[in-house]
């Protein structure tokens, strides 16, 4: 399963409860809401989750915290969950960041597959 910015939470929190899926690829989740609270949710979730997850972000993104909070969380669980900070910035190139992101998952999709 795969979700950007508002979908990528909810990427993470259907992460938590499974159903069925194998592999979760999380886009800049939260990058304009966390919170706090939202914070707490989704670190719960990762921990909850027994399924693999990957979270990616570009570096020039709204907040960076997502990634750095919910990666040591990931970090933790060990490998294939991990977090990434992609190279692109905002003037790196004239394509627009979802299609730079969709080509991100893409790529995370192929590494995925070869787990199963």
């Amino acid at each position: 399963m795969t979700g950007i910015s508002f979908g990528g939470i909810q990427t993470i929190l259907t992460a938590e409860k499974g159903l069925g899926i194998r592999a979760f690829l999380s886009f800049a989740p939260a990058a304009q809401s966390w919170n706090p609270v939202l914070a707490d949710r989704l670190i719960h979730a990762v921990r909850q989750a027994r399924v693999h997850i990957f979270i990616i972000q570009a570096q020039s993104d709204y907040s960076l915290e997502p990634s750095k909070v919910l990666g040591k969380e990931l970090e933790k669980k060990g490998a294939p969950n991990r977090e990434g900070l992609s190279g692109l910035r905002e003037n790196d190139t004239g394509w627009p960041l979802g299609v730079r992101l969709a080509a991100g998952r893409d790529c995370c999709e192929r590494r995925m597959s070869a787990l199963s």
